[in-house]
């Protein structure tokens, strides 16, 4: 954890808030980090608090525009995420969640960390043609309200993470994992709760959207 406090200061704070955008915006589109990318939102706050404001505002717009990209990609790409193991049925269970809550099922899945299937909510709201305005706005809310949380947790307890970090290294790695243990866990109890399928088994392809939504 040493070395990834002093990589983040060397190398991506060297790029500031564009480094994190563009960081967010792989993350959200063609190169996932489940966990480890909300700890270098969370460690690159508590080494510059100061800069608490535009590293949040940076993260959020570019986890918006990555999954934006996702969205609009989406229809073109609807075969190859259904020869996916387990993704007809995550894909039947997003679009029914899009067909009862809309735009609000965008905005909750937003905030929710991984490994909750959000990337799905994503395509399933590009397969049903939900309109682009509402879900733009649904998806920055939904991070704002994510990375903010993050970033004021690390502006309040910035100097103890660094220090837990730099000095207990072993500590703070084993308490990090208990700590990623801890959200998986919380975040499957909200799948249960939401009823997100666990790609075990598979499902019939939903059927197809309709050409167009009110």
């Amino acid at each position: 954890m040493e070395a990834l406090v002093s990589w983040l200061q060397s190398t991506l704070l060297l790029y500031g808030a564009t480094g994190l955008f563009a960081l967010a915006l792989l993350d959200s589109s063609v190169l996932p980090m489940p966990q480890l990318f909300d700890l270098v939102v969370m460690l690159s706050v508590a080494v510059e608090p100061h800069n608490a404001i535009p590293y949040a505002l940076a993260v959020t717009l570019g986890s918006t525009v990555g999954t934006l990209a996702v969205f609009l990609v989406a229809s073109a790409g609807r075969d190859r995420v259904m020869r996916r193991p387990g993704a007809g049925a995550k894909l039947a269970w997003a679009e029914g969640l899009i067909e009862r809550h809309g735009v609000l099922a965008v905005l909750s899945a937003a905030t929710i960390p991984a490994p909750f299937p959000f990337k799905y909510v994503v395509i399933a709201a590009g397969f049903l043609r939900q309109k682009l305005g509402g879900f733009v706005l649904a998806v920055l809310v939904g991070r704002a309200i994510r990375f903010g949380v993050q970033a004021l947790i690390a502006v309040v307890y910035g100097e103890a993470i660094i220090d837990l970090f730099t000095r207990y290294a072993l500590p703070a790695t084993l308490a990090l994992l208990v700590l990623l243990v801890a959200i998986v866990v919380a975040v499957r109890v909200i799948q249960r709760r939401w009823g997100v399928p666990d790609g075990s088994s598979t499902s019939p392809t939903p059927a197809e959207p309709p050409t167009s939504r009110d």
